[in-house]
């Protein structure tokens, strides 16, 4: 087409409404236009097209070969732009289908996977969840690319374009072989560090928080073992003796299935605030912000 700039919506419904109706006048009336303004969009349109569309005989206006040619494919464009604009169905959470990646450190799954799924069950009964590995190093570019709906960790400095809010407050517990210490041999400072330490991390150098807390106290410990899961911490604790300093939002559930112990931290050592992080994308999807929301109002229920 040589001049495509010249063509509007306006025209496009001219044309599609003088095809149906072989008449201007009745054409006119069936997009609200008084006759002159048809005449005029039909003449606009055979300048923009180089051809008379429309001829008059005794049964009406009928179309020229262009026309017929072009007469399906208005059609299915007016078609495409009505779509494009109609009012989007309500959102029903009860009927509508959904996958919900989430990526978070396996204690935080741990945490969220029962109450979420137990959630979604009853009130988004087609929603489907995948759970990810988190990788810091990657997380935001997983987003950025729709690769994952929804992270969840401990986060510093989170770029502005991601929706945040807190998720969950925790703290580190120790978790010990049961009747480790007892009320006449309690665990203090030094017996933390003469024990022998299981930590769970992805760092290669064995150490994890708790180490820069002791190193600013002058002490140390030893990392016997280093595992990157939390699910095996209690039964390695209740078969090897060694203490496992571990977050409090899992260590209940953990403890209690391995018959374990849990003490407080013999020093003082400040608590965290995870985060919750999602794209504008996630946002503007109802499905996936209705995920979101389920899962910020599980953040303060047990486990």
């Amino acid at each position: 087409m040589r001049n495509v700039d010249a063509l509007d919506l306006n025209l496009l419904k001219a044309f599609s409404a003088l095809y149906a109706q072989r008449n201007v006048t009745r054409a006119a009336a069936t997009i609200g236009l008084a006759q002159p303004s048809m005449s005029n969009a039909l003449a606009r349109l055979r300048a923009v097209l180089d051809d008379a569309l429309f001829v008059k005989s005794p049964q009406g206006m009928i179309p020229t070969a262009r026309a017929e040619a072009l007469a399906p494919k208005v059609d299915a464009a007016l078609g495409l732009i009505s779509e494009a604009f109609e009012t989007p169905a309500t959102f029903d959470p009860k009927t509508a289908k959904a996958t919900i990646r989430i990526a978070a450190p396996d204690n935080l799954v741990m945490r969220l996977a029962p109450l979420l799924a137990a959630h979604l069950a009853a009130e988004a009964p087609l929603f489907d969840l995948r759970f990810a590995g988190f990788h810091k190093d990657t997380i935001y570019g997983a987003l950025d690319r729709g690769e994952v709906d929804i992270a969840l960790a401990r986060f510093s400095d989170i770029p502005a374009r991601f929706h945040q809010r807190d998720w969950l407050g925790d703290s580190f517990v120790v978790v010990a072989r049961k009747g480790h210490f007892d009320e006449e041999r309690p665990l203090t400072l030094d017996r933390y560090c003469d024990a022998n330490h299981l930590l769970v991390s992805f760092r290669p150098d064995g150490r994890g928080a708790i180490d820069d807390v002791l190193n600013s106290l002058g002490r140390t410990r030893r990392v016997a073992l280093v595992v990157s899961q939390f699910a095996v911490v209690p039964d390695i604790v209740a078969r090897s003796g060694v203490l496992a300093t571990i977050p409090a939002s899992v260590a209940d559930g953990l403890a209690e299935r391995a018959g374990c112990d849990l003490h407080a931290l013999p020093f003082a050592q400040d608590g965290w605030t995870n985060q919750a992080i999602w794209s504008a994308q996630t946002n503007a999807d109802a499905a996936k912000r209705f995920a979101v929301e389920a899962m910020l109002g599980l953040s303060d229920r047990g486990p």
